[in-house]
């Protein structure tokens, strides 16, 4: 009796349901305040880089 290979996906591998996640009202209050201490220094940083060059860099297209 032959056996047929299995393929390299199955089709329901191909619609995994998204991953969960969590709810912002749903964090611990010290998470919701780490998390917004971390969000305020990116955007600072990023004011910063700005300041520094305003334009930013382009990108070389040859």
């Amino acid at each position: 009796m032959k056996t047929r290979p299995r393929p390299l996906l199955v089709q329901g591998d191909l619609f995994q349901p998204p991953p969960v996640r969590p709810l912002w009202r749903n964090l611990p209050p010290d998470m919701q305040s780490r998390i917004q201490e971390l969000l305020i220094q990116l955007l600072r940083e990023n004011r910063n880089a700005r300041a520094v060059d305003p334009h930013g860099k382009e990108a070389d297209h040859e």
